[in-house]
């Protein structure tokens, strides 16, 4: 069997946001056709349970502790030499030595940087004939840029600097890399655009949702109190994009509903709520649950989700997990502009907060849905692990072919 190494930022497991949902499919698909040798970090203390699990799909495995405070100083480093905070902060001696002794102990034909920052650990000198993808996944310097528009001074200043700094190693990573995989069309394009060569290697592979696990059918226990119509937002509380999106919605759109569907609650669903998500719990109908074990009954038995971003990237996990489950979904333009395909009419979009609010009370204030509930329909067409990650496969076998034809047509020279 050949061998792969697999580089990410994040132990991919258990697999519960996003990232982590990417990386462990990815590795579970690759594991079936490479012998996967997966070098990375675990960033909390509690993740190192999973070690065990990881080393199922793998060859061989190297984790190093992601310590927030060298991690800062790193990253605090990188200012006086003007490189990306990103990239400092994942920076690493001894995971470095690791994938060095690696490839010239094992014969590694295949290489898979799991977001531009980890394609800092692949060598100079990387052996001959050893096919290269980077999968940024989203396209990140674009994220700090969003974040400097939005944000104050001194943090404005800082997010831009990242913004410029990233952009450029990510150019440098399409350089050096022999193919780039990006979640969406949309992505795509906004690589593409900064791009005067090296076009040939930009490609997209969706995400996926696992449907037998989000599914409708599955009985769960109603965590609600009865008679009262419920809107969710789930994900990482203390996530910037979605700590600004609960904000907007329960100050700003959620009274509008109110007046409309006085019994209605509002939940946030999600792990780590910061201290303003902990006070939205003081708003009328608002509630705040932190961690849960098992999102799906949440899903299950709410009227409807809301993914209020108003600074998003690629594709949300959680509107795919809404409509996996059936379940409409209002959302703002940017929430919604990684997906492909013609949406569901279970999706409505809605910019401001008079038409976010007019959309949610619609669902909420309806005893029987006119919507055509075609979410799971559309996920399956669309998002498809099995399917999607198969792109993979053929991109790997088309950047070898063209890698081979180079380094051929550079020994004739």
């Amino acid at each position: 069997m050949r061998n792969l190494l697999f580089l990410v930022h994040r132990i991919p497991f258990p697999p519960d946001k996003g990232d982590k949902i990417r990386s462990f499919n990815l590795l579970r698909h690759l594991s079936t056709r490479f012998g996967v040798y997966l070098g990375g970090f675990v960033d909390r203390d509690e993740d190192w349970q999973y070690v065990d699990e990881i080393e199922k799909y793998c060859s061989g495995v190297f984790f190093r502790p992601l310590r927030q405070w060298r991690s800062r100083l790193s990253a605090a480093h990188s200012l006086a030499v003007r490189r990306s905070l990103s990239v400092g902060f994942y920076s690493d001696k001894g995971l470095s030595r690791w994938v060095e002794e690696l490839l010239h102990n094992v014969d590694i034909d295949t290489v898979i940087a799991f977001s531009s920052t980890m394609a800092q650990f692949l060598p100079q000198d990387m052996p001959k004939g050893v096919t290269v993808l980077a999968d940024f996944v989203d396209l990140d310097s674009d994220k700090w840029s969003q974040y400097a528009s939005e944000a104050r001074w001194p943090l404005s200043s800082i997010y831009a600097y990242e913004a410029k700094t990233l952009a450029d190693w990510e150019l440098k990573v399409v350089e050096s890399a022999d193919a780039i995989t990006l979640v969406s069309a949309e992505e795509r394009r906004l690589l593409l655009d900064r791009l005067n060569e090296g076009k040939e290697k930009i490609y997209v592979v969706r995400n996926g949702v696992d449907t037998e696990f989000f599914d409708p059918a599955i009985e769960f226990e109603n965590p609600y109190p009865a008679g009262k119509p419920v809107a969710i937002f789930t994900g990482a509380m203390d996530y910037f994009a979605n700590v600004q999106g609960v904000e907007w919605f329960s100050e700003c759109i959620w009274p509008k509903v109110k007046k409309k569907a006085p019994a209605a609650q509002f939940w946030i669903v999600g792990s780590n709520p910061t201290s303003k998500v902990l006070a939205l719990d003081a708003v009328d109908g608002v509630m705040v649950t932190g961690y849960v074990s098992d999102i799906r009954p949440y899903l299950k038995h709410a009227d409807l989700a809301v993914t209020p971003l108003q600074l998003a990237r690629g594709v949300q996990n959680k509107v795919l997990e809404a409509l996996a489950m059936e379940l409409p979904v209002v959302a703002t333009p940017q929430a919604l502009q990684g997906l492909d395909g013609l949406l569901p009419g279970s999706i409505a979009s809605a910019s401001d907060s008079e038409d976010f609010a007019a959309a949610v009370s619609r669902v909420l204030t309806s005893e029987t849905s006119t919507q055509e509930h075609r979410g799971r329909t559309y996920v399956r067409e669309f998002y498809d692990w099995e399917q999607n990650l198969t792109e993979v496969d053929r991109i790997l076998t088309s950047a070898s072919g063209r890698k081979a034809d180079l380094d051929a047509s550079e020994s004739r020279l």
